[in-house]
Formats: structure tokens, C-alpha cells, sequence
């Protein structure tokens, strides 16, 4: 892998921010692991990126060290159905501009043609 310790600083720095945040605790990473941590680490982004709690990261976290897959998989969809909900709410709003946006348009010409 070109500039491994390039990537491995990389990661470091970024489990730096997770400890200072409470998620993980002390890491070792090395070239043999590096894939390994760089997974982690993306997983952890998405999570944070969802909206995901520090305390259900934590919890999401433990059960995939136990490799308890079932654990892992019903707290994921249960973070998916709430993001889910988030975009429902948001495409409500949409609707609710463009019905606005064309409300205007359709007053605006009425008063033109008056």
C-alpha cells in the first residue's frame, strides 16, 4: 500500500476525534490492521452522518465487537426507519414550497391580467 504511514496517520487522527468524543478507547493501529480501522471509521462517519446518539454508537459499537450480528442489524434498521421519517417530513415541506411557488406565480399573473 503506497504512503502507509501516510494512512495510518490518517486514521489515527480521526480515532483521535472518536476518543475525544467518547466512542472508542485506546486504538493500535498498524499497516496489517489498517483495513480493519479504516472500515471502523467509515462505519462510525455514517452513524454520526445519521444522526445516530453517542450512547447508541457506543452500544452499535460494542455489539459488533461481540459479533452479535442480529443486535447490529435491528438497531441499524431501527436508525434507517428514523432517517426514513426524516425524509417523509422534509419531502412534506417540499410539497408545502412548491404549492407556495405556484400559489405566488398563479396571484401574480391574475394581477398582471387585472
Amino acid at each position: 500500500m503506497p504512503n502507509t504511514q501516510g494512512y495510518i496517520q490518517q486514521i489515527e487522527d480521526k480515532f483521535q476525534l472518536f476518543r475525544q468524543q467518547g466512542l472508542v478507547k485506546e486504538t493500535n493501529i498498524t499497516a496489517e490492521n489498517l483495513g480493519h480501522y479504516i472500515d471502523l471509521a467509515n462505519f462510525i462517519d455514517l452513524l454520526i452522518a445519521a444522526g445516530v446518539e453517542k450512547n447508541k454508537i457506543k452500544e452499535l459499537l460494542l455489539f459488533r465487537e461481540e459479533q452479535n450480528t442480529p443486535a447490529q442489524i435491528l438497531m441499524l434498521k431501527k436508525f434507517r426507519a428514523n432517517v426514513l421519517e426524516e425524509v417523509h417530513i422534509q419531502q412534506e415541506l417540499i410539497d408545502k414550497l412548491d404549492y407556495l411557488i405556484l400559489d405566488i406565480k398563479k396571484h401574480n399573473k391574475q394581477m398582471r391580467r387585472a
